[in-house]
């Protein structure tokens, strides 16, 4: 992918910048205020063990595999220009050394037995998906949503594509784990109407255990988020016997009482519904047979950072009769 070696302005140069994207979910009404697109930026420096994208991990292409879904057509290896040096038996979709990953073979395969994530797209592209849903944005007091994967990996394709939204109007926020370099941010800052700031652990060494890394350069980039004029929303994943003990809940009160742009926080309950994601890039599920949990837990949650004077909401968890909610 190429890098611009300057930050882009507000001109026409905004748009030919190209970034690695995912996936475009139109009609979000989780990721912000109002109807919103949100778009998913891949590559990220975290390695959360709950993660619900694992495929946004790689900041490369990549191809889910489905194999139950293979109906043995063969287009796949006709379609890969390096199928040829391979025996039959020995050859299978985006495993070969040397792999291009251009999804030739993604796009040959009509069961869906594959399936590509990861396209390079200009802003212009990105933008021509998020303008179709323009009169809902005016509606509903939407826009569009940035996430990933991490967005500020990519700081030069996520601030054209904030010029892009401050050019038409639109209410623009990003989704964050905040573990990138400040200089990062400083791209970014003045065009956010909203920063969704996640926080994974209060404690650096279960944070270090569950993610890969500490929550230092995190905790800082919050500290000094607070130059932007933009509210902050804290989002939390909770996960049972990670972060939902009473000293977790007392030191998630104690940060957002000290970032007065911090506006909310947010608990999302873990799920499991990304086993599959897992199970199509080949790798185990990390968090297979952790408890999810409970909605009362959830709520009881929320209480306790409401009553230490921190507006809170819960998302998901599961209800009485063992129904998982919608995780939000």
């Amino acid at each position: 992918m190429s890098t611009p070696s300057h930050i882009p302005g507000a001109g026409s140069d905004a748009g030919l910048v190209r970034g690695m994207v995912f996936n475009i979910q139109r009609y979000s009404i989780h990721d912000g205020p109002g109807v919103r697109t949100t778009v998913f930026l891949k590559g990220c420096p975290l390695r959360c063990r709950w993660c619900h994208n694992p495929e946004s991990i790689d900041p490369r292409p990549q191809i889910l595999r489905y194999p139950a879904k293979c109906i043995g057509c063969g287009g796949c290896r006709r379609a890969c220009p390096l199928s040829s040096g391979y025996p039959e038996g020995e050859w299978a979709a985006g495993t070969v050394p040397g792999c291009l990953r251009c999804g030739r073979c993604a796009e040959a395969c009509h069961a869906e037995a594959l399936a590509p994530r990861g396209k390079e797209m200009a802003v212009d592209e990105v933008m021509a998906v998020v303008d179709r849903d323009a009169p809902y944005y005016a509606q509903s007091g939407g826009g569009a949503t940035f996430s990933g994967g991490e967005p500020l990996r990519q700081p030069d394709f996520l601030r054209a594509l904030l010029l892009s939204c401050r050019e038409r109007g639109y209410h623009a926020t990003v989704d964050t784990s905040g573990h990138v370099p400040w200089a990062n941010f400083q791209k970014a800052l003045g065009l956010v109407s909203l920063w969704l700031f996640d926080i994974k652990a209060i404690d650096p060494v279960r944070h270090l255990e569950m993610t890969g890394s500490d929550n230092g350069l995190i905790l800082d980039n919050l500290r000094r988020l607070q130059a932007d004029e933009a509210p902050i929303i804290l989002r939390v994943p909770v996960v049972p016997g990670v972060n939902d003990a009473p000293a977790d809940i007392e030191g998630l009160a104690d940060i957002a009482r000290r970032h007065p742009n911090v506006r909310r926080v947010d608990l999302l309950a873990l799920n499991h519904l990304a086993t599959a994601k897992y199970e199509g890039l080949g790798a185990d599920y990390p968090m297979a047979g952790r408890p999810e949990p409970a909605r009362r837990a959830m709520e009881a949650m929320a209480e306790a950072l409401r009553a230490s004077g921190v507006d809170a909401q819960a998302s998901g968890g599961k209800n009485a009769s063992n129904t998982p909610s919608d995780p939000g």
